[in-house]
């Protein structure tokens, strides 16, 4: 834009319209002054496009102002806003036990492994209703986010929530009665209309803010009650260790306070976390972690606990009497005897002789080789529709091709041959697109990744786990990395679930 060769500004004055996309960019990226000074010096029509930008109307007036002072013509910048989203979320958190404070000697202070918790029975997903976390200062100052929309089954679970706080409520917003139920007649409930009820009950929310506030807080503790313990496991210090002497003269031995160490605690959990997601069919699934290291550390924990089973039921007894192939060496040494006497003839022949017998080279294993690889399948993660083999054959050959003797690639090869991957700037084009094409084809089912894959690139998954927490995570960032969850066209809806996250992070 700035430079004054010739060809250059000729090239210049051909382009007739830019398209800038993910424009929040220019807030939230170390290259925010590329996009600030693109924009105020392009001199043709632009698009800008973002799905999570929070202050559109300040941006707008910026950039209306800006084209003011480019030409002569006063252009004018219009502002189109859309709320819609054709996926909503519905979140979730990792439900983690109480630590426990425990005795230690002052050499281990800052150790992980010597801090203690409970395990947690049952299912280790908690889904809770966005309104659960809400505080009325908070709703009293800032509103209740345009972009917080709730599915079905959540407006259902609000309406519920209020009728049992007001009965004026419970009859006005009757499901039935609001939507002009008849018996016996089928009813269609469009988006717009269950927006129009959610938009209903959230107006009388904000009125009992105003008016009766006793009623709002009532529902949002029935909303928060599910996760409130969980909130409370987690507002304790992360990732430190306080401790006190017990000894009034030396301190030989010391009381550790609880404490989560964010790192542990998703190693520790991750391998039944994804356990249940596929009991759940919640995959496939994207886990962010600003550390690269965590990313590597989650994949290989999960890859290392699928080799240890598929190896232990190979062990097994049941493995040996259906599935083990005895006696396959002997077969495969006949059938290349018979093969060598058919070449051996084949060529002792005269012309006039007649063709000889055709060798039999069908597989007698082959049904039984599909039934081991149908049990064997247990043991790897699949995506959105399995994948498709040519693909996978032709990235392993590209990759080992442009990465050989990495040892990220090695790395990666063996994660795949589970549906596991990562993601991170210090891989290098080949094995990031061998990640990229797997998981849309559906040979990964889940990948760990930093903020290199929150933006600009085509990745739709189910469910998006925000792994270990970050200074880093602000507002903007979470809300593109959960638009990763539940793309229009895959899913219904799409879910956020909140792993090593402390409390004060989930309340943003």
């Amino acid at each position: 834009m700035l430079s004054t060769n010739p060809k250059v500004q000729e090239f210049v004055s051909h382009i007739k319209y830019v398209v800038f996309d993910e424009v929040h960019s220019i807030g939230a990226s170390p290259e925010a002054h590329i996009w600030e000074h693109l924009l105020l010096l392009i001199q043709c029509p632009f698009l800008a496009l973002s799905a999570t930008i929070g202050n559109a109307a300040k941006l707008h007036a910026w950039l209306d102002n800006a084209e003011q002072g480019k030409t002569d013509k006063k252009r004018r910048v219009d502002l189109i806003v859309h709320h819609e989203r054709y996926s909503e979320l519905e979140l979730s958190i990792m439900r983690v036990a109480k630590p426990q404070p425990i005795e230690a000697n002052l050499n281990d202070i800052g150790d992980s492994s010597s801090v203690s918790s409970d395990t947690i029975e049952g299912d280790i997903i908690e889904p809770f209703m966005p309104y659960g976390v809400f505080m009325p200062e908070k709703i009293r100052m800032f509103g209740i986010p345009d972009d917080q929309q709730l599915t079905a089954r959540q407006v259902l679970q609000l309406y519920t929530t209020m009728a049992a706080v007001d009965e004026k409520t419970k009859e006005e917003f009757e499901p039935c009665r609001y939507y002009g139920y008849k018996m016996a007649e089928p009813l269609w409930l469009s988006r717009a209309a269950l927006r129009k009820l959610e938009n209903g009950l959230k107006q009388r929310l904000l009125l009992w803010l105003a008016e009766d506030e006793q009623k709002m807080r009532k529902v949002l503790d029935i909303l928060a009650k599910p996760i409130d313990e969980q909130l409370q496991h987690r507002a304790v210090p992360f990732n430190k260790v306080l401790f006190q002497c017990l000894s009034s003269g030396s301190c030989g031995t010391v009381r550790m306070f609880p404490c989560f160490v964010q790192e542990k605690l998703a190693l520790d959990n991750i391998v039944r976390l994804v356990d249940e997601m596929k009991e759940k069919n919640m995959l496939p699934a994207m886990c962010f972690n600003d550390d690269r290291n965590v990313c590597e550390s989650l994949a290989l924990r999960l890859c290392e606990e699928l080799e240890a089973r598929e190896t232990e039921f190979m062990n097994s007894a049941e493995f040996k009497t259906k599935y083990a192939i005895k006696d396959e060496d002997k077969y495969s040494k006949i059938a290349k005897r018979k093969r060598d006497m058919a070449d051996k003839k084949k060529g002792e022949k005269n012309e006039e002789e007649d063709e000889p017998q055709e060798v039999d080279d069908a597989d007698p294993f082959a049904a039984q080789r599909a039934r081991l690889k149908q049990v064997l399948a247990k043991f790897r993660l699949r995506g959105r529709g399995g994948g498709d083999q040519d693909i996978y054959d032709k990235m392993i050959e590209r990759m080992k091709k442009g990465s050989k003797g990495r040892e990220s690639t090695r790395t990666l090869l063996r994660l795949f041959e589970r549906g596991i991957g990562y993601h991170h700037g210090a891989l290098n084009n080949a094995e990031k697109g061998a990640v990229e094409v797997l998981y849309r084809a559906g040979h990964l089912a889940i990948i760990f990744t930093t903020s290199t894959l929150a933006l600009g690139v085509n990745m739709p998954c189910k469910t998006v786990l925000f792994g270990v927490d970050t200074p880093f995570l602000t507002p903007l960032l979470f809300r593109q990395m959960s638009g990763r969850a539940g793309r229009r066209g895959f899913d219904h809806s799409g879910t956020v679930c909140f792993m090593s996250v402390p409390t004060r992070q989930v309340f943003f």
